[in-house]
């Protein structure tokens, strides 16, 4: 879900820069471009090492403490 997300941020950095470079000076619109699709590429790496991560401890045996 989380991949979906990160996936839907990048679909939105890629339209903001087509809007960007429609109605702001070049400059300025490649400068928001890459931190928009490195913030969204970020995401998108960082969801999928968590995801690893999580399924890694799920499938790790883990010992339980005497209840009695």
């Amino acid at each position: 879900m989380v991949r979906v997300g990160a996936v839907l941020l990048l679909v939105l950095a890629i339209s903001l820069t087509a809007y960007l470079l429609a109605t702001v000076p070049f400059g300025v619109a490649v400068v928001a471009a890459i931190a928009a699709i490195a913030l969204s590429i970020h995401v998108l790496l960082t969801s999928s090492e968590v995801a690893r991560y999580v399924q890694d401890y799920d499938n790790t045996p883990h010992q339980r403490p005497d209840s009695g």
